[in-house]
């Protein structure tokens, strides 16, 4: 029997732990590596296992790196979480091609950091994903997210813990990116029960919802989701394209499909109808070309046009307009149609359904509306929005009435006179100025509409989310403070001749400000002196940034020439979560981490930020591989892997050449090649 269950199983594993002091393997159904999760039995990893109704082991570095196949083959799936926003241990890759081969079940691959993001949709991606990854009984599955380890790294970098996932083991197996900066647009491009319960909305807009996407993978993984954007090396089968960045192997059907619709706009019609039109782009994906729509209402409901020909025919993969006025719907209903693709002969065709709800047409329609901070160094901010006038009658005078919460907000004006009259069906803009509210508060009124008098009336409630408009950081005691006066630039580094940088040690925590406006901008250089700890020649810097405004932070080497070469760099949202990037460099050396505003930053704005900046005394990579010469991966040590080490030959940090880890590729190296020549054991 492979595995053993309920109080039983807890049982024996406490007395094979007190007998031998050792961890009886297998007695559990699901093994977490301590380090990688964030509370250990309590971390959303292990809370999802054990709803799942799994027993949990949870290990350390040190029995993790200890561990056979046939140990880590003993569990139904094996989890290696996110330690909220964290690196990697290094004993993952220390023996990845030991406990991946022993992966016969669903695997996932996450490029990001569900759990920083639990109250968004990263619980649901936790509990969706490790149920897949466990969902085969006699298999061992498994759950990997990378965190944010690899945010910043170049185009291309190997990721040395999914190395055995190859055959041979094969440290270039995957490859991966984070120069995507902190990006948010999520999309998901196949079906999985991994991602059961999930829609683009969960994944997108986390203030980085990817870390780190893949440029390079195995045939047998397939892309879930991808951040979508021009230029990835990923098109899907509803034509998106992107960088993968949840992978998966096992129960999944990528997604092809009919056509899609973006970029849609619900309007009430300004005929007194109390009709609403639906605006969008649609796709096509059917593979041939589409002469006509067909549009199929919900009973009850009507469609002007219900049957479009479209002139020139739509290509596949071309995209036109298509608006839609429906009529019979109440507000609040959500009205579901079906449109229907069709060639000019109608002898081939396709169709999708989509839905959308029906807005409050009675009294008034409010579109266009926008939120912008004072910048006065208080959170009071303008609230600006386009009202169409659906009353009936005409509107001299409106009213803004807090409701939630009902005391301590102000509105300034808190009432609109209309010059001229706002007429039945016309269109007027609106503003006002906002002051009581807590950012991230929800903040709702009613706004009204009378007449001359105030004898005839009618009101919509508007909710909106205040905007942070003041200082989001605080320095923290024992910081490393920029002496900088906001307005001047002391400290910019290679920008500067002679240069000027602020020193840094690996550990410190900086708190600055920058500013830029039409004339120019503030960076602010932090030089990195590193020395080679452990005799490898390569270590690693991350460097993480926490910014008021939207910022980049970049990573550079070459600074004591002043010939500047960009290593890594990552984008920070204002007052989002930080964002991180690491690179691997050669040591000793000196570097430098660079930090600047994206966008016009005031002296009198948000323009406040903290930098962390940590350094480990190696890459993580590998070592476990039973053919390294082979480095293309083909089964064979032969001149194609001979070539590839010439290439490489000199100083070359983090290289998968450099089979000593001296951080050079050289004679040492070329005699191991030499010496493995031939067929692969």
């Amino acid at each position: 029997m492979k595995r053993l269950m309920g109080f039983g199983a807890a049982l024996l594993g406490a007395l094979a732990i007190g007998l031998s002091g050792a961890p009886a393997y297998g007695v559990a159904d699901v093994l977490i590596l301590d380090s990688s999760v964030t509370g250990g039995a309590t971390s959303l990893e292990a809370q999802a296992a054990i709803g799942l109704g799994y027993t949990v082991d949870i290990v350390s570095d040190a029995t993790w790196s200890s561990m056979t196949a046939a140990q880590f083959s003993a569990y139904r799936c094996i989890i290696i979480g996110d330690p909220t926003c964290g690196f990697l241990s290094p004993v993952i890759a220390g023996n990845a091609c030991t406990w991946n081969a022993a992966v016969d079940g669903n695997v996932v691959i996450i490029g990001t950091d569900p759990t920083f993001h639990a109250v968004q949709g990263g619980q649901q991606l936790i509990d969706s994903a490790i149920a897949f990854a466990a969902a085969n009984p006699g298999e061992t599955g498994a759950y990997i997210c990378l965190s944010c380890a690899y945010g910043g790294a170049l185009p291309g970098t190997p990721v040395p813990e999914l190395a055995g996932f190859c055959s041979p083991c094969n440290p270039s197996c995957f490859t991966i990116t984070g120069q995507l900066g902190c990006y948010n647009n999520a999309h998901i491009v196949a079906v999985s029960p991994a991602l059961t319960g999930l829609t683009d909305a969960d994944l997108s807009n986390w203030s980085c919802s990817v870390h780190e996407a893949f440029d390079g993978w195995p045939s047998d993984f397939i892309p879930l989701a991808i951040a979508e954007v021009a230029g990835g090396p990923f098109t899907a089968g509803d034509g998106t394209v992107g960088f993968p960045y949840i992978m998966a192997r096992g129960d999944i059907e990528p997604i092809g499909g009919c056509a899609e619709i973006t970029d849609e706009h619900v309007s009430c019609d300004l005929d007194g109808s109390g009709s609403v039109t639906t605006t969008f782009s649609l796709t096509n994906f059917s593979g041939v070309d589409v002469s006509y729509l067909l549009v199929l209402p919900p009973a009850g409901v009507t469609v002007t046009p219900n049957v479009i020909a479209l002139a020139p025919p739509l290509a596949d993969g071309g995209t036109t307009g298509v608006s839609l006025t429906f009529s019979g719907a109440s507000p609040g209903d959500e009205i579901c149609f079906t449109l229907g693709m069709n060639t000019a002969s109608f002898t081939e065709c396709c169709s999708l359904e989509h839905c959308f709800t029906v807005p409050n047409c009675d009294c008034a329609f409010v579109h266009e509306v926008t939120t912008e901070c004072i910048g006065d160094g208080t959170n009071d901010f303008s609230l600006s929005f386009n009202l169409d006038n659906l009353s009936g009658d005409t509107v001299y005078h409106s009213f803004f009435i807090p409701v939630s919460p009902a005391s301590g907000i102000t509105f300034t004006p808190n009432v609109v006179h209309y010059t001229p009259p706002l007429l039945n069906l016309g269109t007027a803009p609106v503003s006002t100025v906002i002051s009581g509210g807590t950012p991230g508060e929800e903040i709702c009124f009613l706004f009204t509409l009378h007449n001359a008098n105030l004898d005839v009336c009618c009101a919509i409630e508007i909710c909106i989310t205040v905007p942070e408009c003041t200082g989001c950081l605080d320095c923290p005691a024992g910081a490393l403070i920029e002496d900088e006066p906001c307005g001047t630039n002391t400290n910019g580094g290679c920008d500067f001749l002679p240069p000027a940088f602020t020193h840094m040690h690996c550990g410190d925590l900086a708190c600055g400000t920058v500013w830029s406006d039409a004339t120019g901008r503030d960076r602010d250089w932090y030089e990195l002196e590193l020395d080679d700890a452990d005799g490898d020649g390569v270590a690693t810097i991350r460097a993480t940034l926490t910014s008021e405004f939207t910022g980049l932070v970049t990573i550079v080497g070459g600074i004591d020439t002043c010939k500047t070469v960009i290593l890594a760099e990552g984008v920070s949202e204002a007052c989002g979560e930080p964002t991180s990037i690491s690179v691997c460099v050669e040591v000793p050396g000196s570097y430098a981490v660079v930090v600047e505003p994206l966008s016009p930053v005031s002296c009198s704005e948000l323009n406040d930020y903290t930098l962390l900046v940590e350094c480990t005394d190696d890459c993580g990579l590998p070592a476990c591989c039973p053919c390294p010469a082979d480095l293309n991966g083909d089964g064979f040590v032969d001149a194609a892997d001979l070539a590839s080490l010439l290439a490489n030959w000199g100083r070359c940090a983090a290289c998968v050449q450099d089979f000593d880890k001296d951080g050079v590729v050289g004679p040492s190296d070329l005699a191991t090649l030499l010496a493995a020549w031939g067929p692969c054991p």
